[in-house]
């Protein structure tokens, strides 16, 4: 359990921090030094790994292109949305998008009701944040907040499948934290280049960017891996949902937010996933005790 409070707690932090460097400092130059670090880091503790890693990489080359695709769609949003607007926004945003489709996914899978009504209320949940959201932007400030959130999520949810796809191919969680930011990196040092932000790397850019690396690429990264092993998937999935309410409460004490509306929304994502995780639990209980008496 406490891994999981850690990412809840890093994971908040981190986009708070990264709201508080990313104001003052150049996007892509923030996102090319962070991947770098992350990258290096991952590498580096997979070190025995590094070879058999890409070699396999090599011969999944066409899923990894997609893999690719997605993680930087959705790490472009982690850090536009956060920096410009507000972390609190993003992460109810991503987590509700997330949780959406993978109960819609579910329904499709299972024809459970119960999957249909989650994915219902958890999309009323998201189109009422937008709603009552459009109301503290400009038109265009909100079309391009929702529109990176949406784009951010699918991929998301996305990145996660695909993913899943590596797993089956004995791919586990740390090797594919070696391989996962290479597109963010390229992507990012294109844009360094072009931008000519190579040349204003000083000391404090290259201290903030490992802040950033260490706070929201690497360390929820192994907290998150941490907890699944711990105490499973789907109870670190109910977990992960109190990460938007808890950075709402940091917003109010380090950014002196007044958008109280998005610590309402926060608590109703926590309050629907804990209520149908609870439901989902009592469902499975129910099942596998039915098994045991029909198998004796």
């Amino acid at each position: 359990m406490i891994f999981v409070l850690l990412y809840v707690l890093a994971t908040a932090i981190g986009n708070l921090i990264l709201h508080l460097i990313g104001i003052d400092m150049p996007l892509m130059l923030l996102i090319f030094l962070s991947s770098s670090y992350a990258i290096i880091f991952f590498n580096f503790i997979n070190l025995p790994q590094l070879t058999q890693v890409y070699v396999q990489l090599f011969k999944l080359k066409l899923l990894y292109l997609l893999l690719s695709i997605f993680m930087v769609l959705m790490w472009l949003g982690s850090f536009l949305v956060p920096i410009y607007f507000l972390p609190s926004i993003y992460l109810i945003s991503f987590m509700s998008i997330v949780a959406t489709l993978g109960a819609l996914a579910l329904f499709y899978e299972q024809k459970s009701r119960i999957n249909l009504l989650k994915f219902f209320v958890l999309l009323i949940n998201l189109l009422l944040f937008y709603v009552v959201s459009s109301f503290y932007y400009t038109s265009w400030k909100f079309i391009a907040m929702v529109s990176i959130c949406l784009i951010s999520g699918i991929s998301g949810y996305g990145y996660l499948r695909t993913s899943g796809v590596f797993n089956k191919h004995n791919f586990t969680a740390s090797q594919l934290l070696m391989v996962r930011f290479w597109s963010l990196w390229l992507v990012s040092l294109v844009a360094v280049l072009y931008m000519h932000y190579l040349g204003s790397i000083s000391a404090k850019y290259l201290l903030d960017g490992l802040i950033v690396a260490v706070l929201t690429l690497i360390v929820p990264l192994y907290y998150v891996q941490k907890a699944v092993e711990k105490i499973g998937a789907n109870l670190t999935s109910l977990w992960m949902g109190f990460t938007p309410f808890i950075t709402f409460i940091g917003e109010k004490i380090m950014l002196r937010d007044n958008f109280g509306y998005t610590g309402y929304f926060a608590l109703s994502l926590t309050i629907i996933l804990s209520v149908f995780y609870t439901i989902h639990h009592y469902q499975s209980k129910q099942i596998n005790a039915a098994n045991s008496k029909s198998g004796a």
